[in-house]
This record gives structure tokens, C-alpha cells and sequence, in this order.
């Protein structure tokens, strides 16, 4: 290659630069204004231009403290029938175990509830991911408030066969 070939070049890679350049010192606005967005997007240009809109924990974590009140009462209130033999022949072990099955089966319809009182408040385009996020905070408390209704069950054994004391 002589020096007049690599001089095109330069000037030529110079342009090109220059033109590169001045679209991107464009603004945002001036290249795609608001009203020429596209209106359908297909599901991965939604997932990246999606705002994150969810579900409050406030209600799952009162749900949560609720567990905790049952386990707590539960093991407070039949610690002294483990400790004389067995809690699971006194009569206040049938109700905390129904208790437990209801609490249980109160998750699913606390998510419900929750999903459609913010479903009714939010606007049209703001309701994606609403009903994943209810379901996934409500099962997430329920499992954990029934581990811990089973680790209070657990210790109530423990007390009666006098490992705890």
C-alpha cells in the first residue's frame, strides 16, 4: 500500500468517526420521539423495559406474626401438659393443630385476597406480575409459618420425652 492509499483510509475512518459521533450526541427524544414507540412489544423487549411493580409484604408479614403468635402460645400453653406426659392427649393440642390447618390453608386465600384488592387499584398496563407476586410472597410465608408451627409441635415432644426441660 503506497501513502495516498493509507491517507483515504485515515480520512475515510476520520468521517466515519465523525459520523458516528454525532448519533450518538443525539438525545433520545430527538432520535425516537415518545409518540413513534412501538406499541407491541414482543416479551423480551417487555421484561427489559418493564418498571418492577409488585405486591406489599405488609399483609404477608402480619400473616407471618400470626404463625409466630400460634407456635409461641402453643408451646407456652402446653409446656406444662408435655412436661406431665405428653401434650398430645391435652385437650388444647386438637385446637393448635386445627389452628395449623387453617393457617395453612389461609395462605392461598390471603394471596387471593391481596392479588385482587391491588389488582383493583392499579391501572390497566400496571397489573403484570401481580398474581406471580402475590403467590410466590404467600407461599413463601405459609411454608415458613408451617416449618415453624412443625419445629413448635417438634419441641412439644422434646419437652415430653424430657430432652427439654
Amino acid at each position: 500500500m503506497d501513502d495516498e492509499d493509507r491517507d483515504d483510509i485515515i480520512v475515510q475512518d476520520a468521517e466515519f468517526d465523525d459520523m458516528v459521533a454525532g448519533l450518538y450526541s443525539e438525545s433520545a427524544e430527538e432520535v425516537l420521539p415518545e409518540t413513534e414507540l412501538p406499541t407491541q412489544v414482543g416479551p423480551i423487549e417487555a421484561i427489559a423495559i418493564e418498571e418492577p411493580c409488585g405486591i406489599s409484604w405488609t399483609p404477608f408479614l402480619a400473616y407471618l406474626a400470626v404463625w409466630v403468635v400460634l407456635c409461641v402460645s402453643a408451646v407456652v400453653l402446653l409446656r406444662p401438659a408435655a412436661l406431665d406426659g405428653g401434650a398430645r392427649w391435652a385437650p388444647e393440642y386438637l385446637y393448635v393443630a386445627y389452628a395449623g390447618i387453617g393457617m395453612t390453608a389461609a395462605g392461598p386465600l390471603l394471596s387471593l385476597v391481596v392479588w385482587i384488592a391491588v389488582r383493583v387499584r392499579r391501572e390497566r398496563n400496571a397489573r403484570r406480575g401481580l398474581f406471580t407476586s402475590a403467590l410466590v410472597k404467600g407461599s413463601v410465608v405459609t411454608f415458613t409459618g408451617a416449618i415453624l408451627w412443625i419445629v413448635a409441635l417438634y419441641v412439644l415432644d422434646m419437652f415430653a420425652s424430657s430432652i427439654l426441660v
